[in-house]
């Protein structure tokens, strides 16, 4: 019979095998989505989707699952442009075991909070690979001073953090293929359709030419149920 000192150790081992095989599990999401998986069968594009068939999650959960995978192991651009990961340092931590989802969520979410420019500078790297350290080292609610601290330090004209889920951008595009033809349907923000248009000159129908019902129908729970302001 083990002692309770022996099952707190064991505790601990199993809680490192589970975070790996979660860090193992969001390199394949992002493997798969960099492989055009999600088309190949049949998820229209979104590795949401795929995952929530596949590990038969609910789909809120399987988007933040294909989010920490963008984030923790990079992803394609809307051109199809290989993206590199915000989070490299923390990737690595999570492969070790070292750090949790809660970990990964919280420096993803600060990371979402600070200017584009931030994110592609010199100073981002370190930050990240600080916060990856200490997070190897306590909790998620740990990670609470670090980054209000870096926050003030790499965006000081910018609004403090908070603890409240950031709003998730609605967007999504769904694609399916029919011999040589291709139909995609979706919804994006303003900044990333604005980069797809211009991707080869896509031309673009009318807004007004959309079918509202039709969207409506299709997300009824992104958010894209609100017609903007421009549609009929």
């Amino acid at each position: 019979m083990l002692s309770n000192r022996e099952l707190l150790d064991r505790l601990s081992e199993q809680a490192v095998v589970v975070r790996c095989a979660e860090a193992e599990m969001l390199e394949l999401v992002a493997l798969l989505d960099e492989r055009g998986a999600a088309v190949e069968f049949g998820y229209r594009g979104s590795p949401a989707r795929m995952v929530e068939d596949v590990a038969r999650v609910g789909l809120a959960e399987a988007r933040r699952i294909a989010e920490r995978a963008r984030a923790l192991f990079g992803s394609l651009g809307i051109s199809g442009e290989p993206l590199p990961p915000d989070l490299p340092n923390t990737a690595e931590a999570y492969v070790r075991g070292e750090v949790g989802a809660e970990h990964v969520d919280r420096i993803r979410k600060f990371a979402a909070e600070l200017p584009a420019d931030v994110l592609t500078g010199e100073s981002w790297p370190i930050a990240e690979n600080c916060l990856a350290t200490v997070a190897s080292e306590t909790g998620p609610r740990g990670l609470s001073r670090p980054i209000r601290e870096l926050h003030a330090r790499l965006d000081p004209d910018g609004q403090v953090p908070d603890d409240r889920e950031p709003v998730r951008p609605c967007r999504e595009i769904w694609l399916r293929q029919r011999h040589d033809d291709w139909r995609i349907e979706g919804h994006l923000d303003q900044e990333t359709g604005l980069k797809l248009r211009g991707v080869n000159g896509m031309p673009m129908r009318s807004p007004r030419s959309f079918n509202w019902q039709r969207i409506r129908r299709i997300f009824p729970k992104t958010g894209a149920n609100r017609s903007p302001s421009w549609s009929p």
